[in-house]
């Protein structure tokens, strides 16, 4: 028997329409380990993105068409910055996607593509300069692995959530009114919700807004999603079982969870064939055999995978 997750994903997909056209433009310093370089990645990076319907494009491709001008053509609805700012000599223009004349319902002639960089969280100190190029700068928690690897992953995850058809989508109008400023982004995979609840970081209880991504495996409860994004709304730690005198606060502060932004996405995980993964055995890395596109897409084999970005911090 379908989980209700499962079955409201079967559901969504009769009728939800490609929300978003995005691209990722790649720079050359991509906080890569040693004895990798750009050129050995950069058909990876095609091959992870072009799975969910983002384009992948490079800085040293671009002579001929500058970035400014790929942002002014309005090709794309979301372009994501990944390198270092001083190589896309690109400062954004005021115009803004998604704007609206105050005296007209419809939206301006002169918007453009949202722009957004993400970086490792060690590059917290370069925040302005990425500001420069961006609308919004999402800092990535870097684990024991490359640094690359956890951009690539916040990336991917986000990108999935506008791109792809699922049960819930996160909306660009949405992204275009929280993703400004500095961002921190994390992942967190576990099997029990309670596990994620137990391990969301402190800057959880002080975001004003925040953007969810689960990606589920068919048998999750929509309770159990809920109940991790409630406990983020409600900027409140969880406990399994509260006391009387907690689950009183908890009441008494659920209407906060209506004034904090949240939007949230769900996707269910599709089961991998056997090309499926060939595929990403064929575009590894080259490091060791388990950075591949499995790893960089962190599809866990957890139950729920949660990428989380806060803004507002």
């Amino acid at each position: 028997m379908l989980s209700d997750l499962a079955f409201s994903n079967k559901v969504a997909h009769l009728h939800t329409d490609l929300p978003c056209r995005a691209a990722i433009i790649l720079g050359k310093q991509l906080y890569l380990p040693d004895g990798i370089t750009p050129d050995q990645i950069y058909s990876t990076f095609s091959t992870i993105f072009s799975s969910i319907n983002v384009d992948v494009r490079f800085m040293k491709d671009l002579d001929e068409s500058p970035l400014g001008e790929i942002v002014a053509a309005r090709e794309y609805d979301l372009i994501g910055l990944i390198g270092r700012p001083s190589e896309f000599n690109f400062r954004k223009p005021s115009s803004v996607i998604g704007h609206v004349r105050r005296n007209h319902s419809r939206q301006s002639q002169d918007r453009r593509s949202l722009l957004l960089a993400f970086v490792p969280d060690s590059q917290f100190g370069a925040c302005n300069e990425y500001l420069k190029i961006s609308d919004g700068v999402i800092l990535c928690e870097a684990k024991s692995r490359p640094p690359i690897l956890d951009v690539i992953s916040i990336a991917y995850r986000l990108f999935e959530s506008l791109s792809v058809p699922s049960m819930l989508n996160i909306d660009l109008a949405d992204l275009t009114h929280i993703a400004r400023g500095i961002g921190r982004a994390l992942n967190l995979a576990e099997n029990d919700y309670l596990e994620i609840i137990s391990k969301l970081p402190p800057h959880c209880l002080v975001a004003r807004s925040a953007l969810l991504h689960f990606s589920c495996t068919e048998d999750v409860k929509l309770n159990e999603v809920y109940s991790i994004s409630r406990t983020i709304a409600l900027k409140r730690g969880a406990s399994e079982n509260p006391s009387v005198e907690e689950k009183s606060a908890m009441h008494s502060e659920a209407k906060w969870i209506r004034r904090v932004n949240v939007k949230m996405g769900i996707r269910v995980k599709p089961r991998l064939d056997n090309a499926s993964e060939k595929v990403m055995k064929d575009h590894s890395l080259g490091v060791n055999s388990e950075i591949d596109l499995k790893t960089l897409a962190n599809d866990s084999d957890k139950r729920i995978n949660l990428t989380a970005i806060l803004f507002g911090l």
